[in-house]
């Protein structure tokens, strides 16, 4: 069974979508409620609907025909595994064999997730059954339903980002595992859903400090908010500066984005960890042309 959750979508197509798919199910929000609380919704009507599995599933992805059996596969013949991911390819004009995701490492100290081979070329090495991972990605997601009243969903209090990387710790932390299932592979195109601003720059430090106070102590949520602050302070603009593309450097000064992290530190200390919170200021700071608001 497909199910399309339409999460208040700006551009039109649904109406398109409906007549040459009449077999698919489709469900609509009145607004944009995030990426946790859209898939959320999806979830919640396949259980209802009496799925053994669901799988959640990016709309900027192309699957392999056969991708779906080595999932069911692996998943009802390892009663503990909580979470599932196919091998991901990266799709740019066409699709690819440099790797997108094929298994990731989680580093708690940054709050981060790691996809080791990230853009290196896809090989026999990295096909086996079936192995452990540390960290799955929300792009492509095989959950059974049997294990849900363990795992919960995904936390709708991360509107766009790192929703996945809370799931990950989350799982762990209570002895359920999760697998990368090479034999099972998808194309992502990437970066569709995420506008290209200061703004989400803003979004994705406020995620993460929301993660370290959900996931630490209050004390050690203390001493790694001083630390990761003095540090972005100090030097915090090389590796911002590494990680923005492109496109987001040329189209705002470095102050700004540099501004936009320190921000979101600001409100770590203050408490205000709304991800769905875009500060007036960076509204204003936005070059003609530039997409601040949310995207669905």
């Amino acid at each position: 069974r497909t199910l399309v959750v339409d999460n208040h979508s700006t551009v039109p197509g649904l109406d398109l979508l409906r007549s040459e798919f009449p077999d698919v199910d489709f469900v609509e929000t009145d607004q944009n409620i995030g990426f946790s609380a859209g898939n959320n919704l999806g979830i919640s009507i396949a259980v209802k609907g009496g799925a053994d599995y669901v799988l959640l599933l990016n709309n900027d992805t192309i699957v392999d025909k056969e991708f779906l059996a080595p999932m069911v596969d692996v998943l009802g013949r390892n009663p503990n595994i909580g979470a599932a991911c196919p091998t991901i390819l990266q799709y740019c004009s066409a699709p690819t064999t440099l790797i997108c995701y094929a298994g990731g490492r989680l580093r708690r100290l940054r709050g981060e997730g790691n996809r080791p081979g990230l853009g290196q070329e896809y090989s026999r090495r990295h096909q086996t059954s079936s192995r452990e991972t540390e960290f799955v990605t929300g792009c492509c997601l095989m959950l059974p339903v049997r294990m849900l009243e363990r795992t919960g969903t995904l936390d709708e209090d991360f509107f766009f980002g790192v929703e996945d990387i809370e799931f990950s710790w989350r799982l762990q932390a209570r002895g359920i595992q999760l697998a990368h299932i090479p034999g099972s592979v998808i194309w992502h195109k990437g970066g569709r859903s995420r506008g290209t601003s200061a703004v989400e720059v803003y979004r994705a430090y406020v995620s993460k400090v929301l993660l370290m106070r959900k996931v630490l102590s209050a004390s050690a949520f203390f001493i790694w908010l001083t630390a990761y602050s003095g540090w972005m302070l100090i030097c915090g603009w090389i590796p911002l500066t590494a990680r923005c593309n492109r496109d987001l450097r040329e189209r705002y000064p470095a102050r700004t984005l540099y501004r936009a992290v320190l921000e979101a530190l600001l409100d770590g200390w203050r408490g205000r960890l709304d991800t769905r919170r875009v500060p007036a200021w960076l509204c204003s700071s936005a070059p003609t042309g530039a997409t601040v608001a949310t995207k669905p």
